[in-house]
């Protein structure tokens, strides 16, 4: 695999490490004003460190629950290092109901803020990447809680063989979703066992008796939280490089993408978990066992009869809104969309114009950042494919095209026939989803690309993408079993 193959792909597993934290929420130190320290370990490896600090304050005669929380993510991308911290401040009434909330998270030199406030029976969100702000809100309940201070407010209070759910907003994405607390006794060494769900990630937690988290534990994502010292915790060892330890090899060499038509594979994962790929159009998915299965793709096919822009529709609506990273008000954005499609209304070749220039104009094929928005991609000319992705999917929505995010594997090559983690977009054309990738500059995706997840790059995206590359992390093996060539010849490897 060539330098410049390997810098044409993301991987989306910073992603996924800074959203580990929204799912075990620690618990508070003995004494308010302690800070309690936490090593943590992503598939054995120590990746970061976790401070949390709780306290009973009181701001103009009010008492309040403030909870702080810092994150610190040190990982590797090849010779790129990523240092992505993270600092949640919460306040919440006595009674649990949330009062605002400030998040900041600053990826290498890029800060993201998450801000959240209550107006009467409803909570503000504002979101801010770059330029590119968003605002929402949603009605507030009785059991809603800020996820960081759902220890004090519930956890503290679980009995045995107790169940408590309801809904927190997540601080790191500002969302609103759902929690389930189970109290499961006690272990062997006295320590109390909680089953914790928090936006559908689960984590085992061990608590000693003054409520203080020892242990926390999230099988699906491989990771790992230990209390320790302060000391400790800030001694960081040797970066793991999660773009080398992420690479599947297939042992099979294949053909340049443009000189296939099809390829059949198995995937089968370590663990007892089966792969979550997506049956489509294009992929379709044969369940083998509990942990396999088998995969034939065929290369996405151009529309037969193109849709006239702009494409306004209730269907498709979902997929032409702004998000966070992706501005349709940016005047920069607009311009550039108009430049680049001119009269043209022909859907199918706009989305080849607008795919082209992406290609062009992110000039350094960079791993160096974790995730930009489309302005910060446009105006950098840098980046790797969440960059192009990002950058092709608003310049196509301000055009008029509905468009997804796609994540998965795609094949970068090799004597080892090596697979790595990836994103590319699907236009919808007017009669199908077309797979476009933008960052290798194919009108119609090959059929080595791998669909495992899809969606906006709006949190839930993100969390989707992050989680299916942290679960896969070293727990699944690739194998050709097929390929044929556009000249229809079939090969069996």
């Amino acid at each position: 695999m060539t330098q410049f193959s390997k810098n044409r792909f993301h991987i989306l597993f910073a992603l996924a490490l800074g959203l580990v934290w929204a799912s075990p929420k620690l618990s508070l130190a003995a004494k308010p004003g302690d800070s309690l320290w936490y090593d943590f370990k992503f598939h054995g490896n120590k990746v970061g460190f976790l401070q949390a600090h709780d306290a009973q304050i009181r701001e103009k005669g009010k008492a309040l629950h403030y909870a702080y929380r810092r994150s610190v993510i040190v990982v590797r991308r090849q010779s790129h290092n990523m240092r992505i911290e993270a600092v949640t401040e919460a306040w919440s009434e006595p009674n649990g109901q949330p009062k605002r909330f400030v998040h900041r998270r600053v990826e290498n030199n890029a800060q993201r803020v998450v801000t959240g406030e209550r107006k009467g029976n409803k909570f503000l969100v504002t979101h801010r990447a770059g330029q590119t702000e968003t605002k929402k809100s949603f009605e507030l309940a009785d059991n809603v809680y800020l996820s960081s201070s759902l220890d004090f407010h519930v956890k503290r209070t679980l009995k045995s063989g107790q169940q408590i759910s309801g809904k927190v907003i997540v601080e790191e994405d500002g969302e609103l979703r759902p929690f389930e607390l189970t109290h499961k006794g006690q272990d062997k060494a006295g320590l109390v066992m909680i089953a914790a769900s928090i936006a559908s990630i689960e984590s085992d937690e061990w608590l000693n008796s003054k409520g203080i988290v020892q242990r926390s534990v999230v099988p699906r994502l491989g990771a790992e939280f230990t209390q320790t010292t302060r000391k400790q915790a800030l001694i960081m060892g040797q970066t793991q490089d999660i773009f080398s330890d992420a690479r599947l090899s297939s042992g099979t060499r294949l053909p340049p993408g443009n000189l296939l038509s099809k390829i059949t594979l198995r995937l089968e994962g370590h663990s007892s978990k089966r792969p979550g790929v997506i049956k489509d159009s294009r992929q379709k998915v044969k369940v083998n066992s509990k942990n396999a299965v088998t995969v034939s793709i065929d290369s996405s096919v151009p529309p037969v009869r193109p849709a006239k822009l702009p494409m306004r529709t209730k269907k498709l609506k979902k997929f032409l809104i702004a998000t966070p990273f992706e501005s349709l008000s940016d005047k920069k954005l607009i311009a550039k969309a108009k430049e680049i499609v001119g009269k043209d209304k022909n859907s199918w070749t706009v989305a080849k114009k607008i795919n082209a220039f992406v290609f062009a104009h992110i000039k350094n094929k960079s791993l160096a950042h974790a995730f930009s928005s489309a302005t910060e991609a446009l105006n950098s000319k840098e980046g790797d494919c969440t960059e192009h992705s990002v950058l092709f999917s608003a310049l196509a929505k301000i055009a008029g095209i509905p468009t997804k995010l796609v994540t998965g594997l795609v094949y970068v090559g090799g004597p080892e026939g090596i697979f790595g983690y990836h994103q590319w977009v699907e236009v919808w054309l007017g009669d199908r989803w077309v797979a476009m990738d933008p960052t290798f500059g194919q009108h119609v995706a090959d059929p080595t690309h791998i669909k495992f997840t899809e969606g906006l790059s709006d949190s839930q995206g993100l969390r989707d993408a992050g989680i299916a590359a942290a679960e896969l992390f070293g727990d699944m093996k690739i194998k050709i079993l097929d390929y044929t060539r556009t000249n229809g010849k079939r090969v069996r490897p």
